[in-house]
């Protein structure tokens, strides 16, 4: 997972004190980062019921991180 910490982000986790049904919204986060930084709350949370994606998810991130090592 690479996330660019330069842009700020905001994960806001709200818990019903009715039902104890918690929601997690990550905004700040474009494309597949979001859900994987979701889904490391949703490991240790428990289930998930449903996902909904905001326009965030479908954008572009701005900077592509590469990891590469080069054997010779």
């Amino acid at each position: 997972m690479a996330v660019d910490m330069a842009e700020p982000h905001e994960i806001e986790i709200n818990i019903d004190d009715m039902t104890g049904e918690i929601t997690l919204i990550v905004n700040g986060v474009k494309g597949q980062s979001c859900h994987d930084i979701a889904k490391i709350f949703n490991d240790a949370l428990g289930s998930v019921q449903e996902i909904s994606r905001t326009n965030e998810y479908y954008e572009r991130p701005d900077k592509t991180k590469i990891k590469t090592q080069l054997k010779t």
